[in-house]
């Protein structure tokens, strides 16, 4: 069942910096920097509060070592997911867009008028991955239900929850500014998603 009659909120919260802005990253590994530490531990900080009672992550460094702060900081156990990785990029992973743009400029051309529909050369298709983002989902609201947990993973698998659980369309979910360290709390009342906090301010 994908909503129930109990309050169920899910936080969704997206890694901290692993230095590759600009980089078509995916399901390259980079850990964390100094930076994206700091940012990591101030967002467990000002989170001390809040009633999770599960902590899921993708099992990408940049995701784990984030989750890591937030388990110290609530002394529960982090729960690793593979499923819950960024897209992958195939070809594209590495590159910058000046890069791909002087690979295969027709190519990426085509690539943004069909955004987010049209995979890139060797990567994952959106359909796939929707699908199994959206069964995770479905996974850790059955176990959680009425309760309240924490997600912390990429900006892709964040939108496409907007999408498949807040019913937001393509060019609202990724028109949403998801900076790292972001977060963006649903709530399931009467049947229904939605977005009942969404901070966008960086953790530095």
């Amino acid at each position: 069942m994908w909503c129930f009659p109990l309050s169920t909120t899910l936080l969704l919260i997206r890694h901290a910096s692993a230095g590759k802005q600009g980089i078509f990253c995916g399901h390259l590994d980079p850990p964390l920097t100094e930076e994206g530490r700091r940012q990591a531990a101030n967002l467990a900080a000002s989170l001390a509060a809040y009633p999770a009672v599960a902590l899921y992550s993708s099992d990408l460094l940049r995701a784990r070592e984030t989750a890591d702060c937030l388990a110290a900081q609530w002394g529960i156990a982090v729960r690793e997911e593979a499923s819950l990785r960024e897209i992958a990029f195939g070809v594209w992973e590495g590159k910058s867009w000046d890069d791909i743009e002087r690979e295969d400029l027709r190519y990426a051309q085509e690539w943004l008028r069909q955004f987010p529909m049209l995979s890139t050369p060797g990567g994952e298709g959106f359909q796939e991955f929707c699908a199994h983002i959206r069964l995770t989902l479905e996974e850790i609201v059955e176990e959680i239900a009425g309760q309240a947990a924490a997600i912390v993973a990429h900006a892709g698998v964040i939108r496409v929850a907007l999408r498949e659980m807040a019913e937001w369309t393509d060019t609202e979910a990724w028109a949403y500014p998801l900076p790292y360290c972001c977060r963006v709390e649903l709530s399931c009342q009467d049947g229904r998603w939605s977005v009942i906090d969404g901070r966008q301010a960086r953790f530095t």
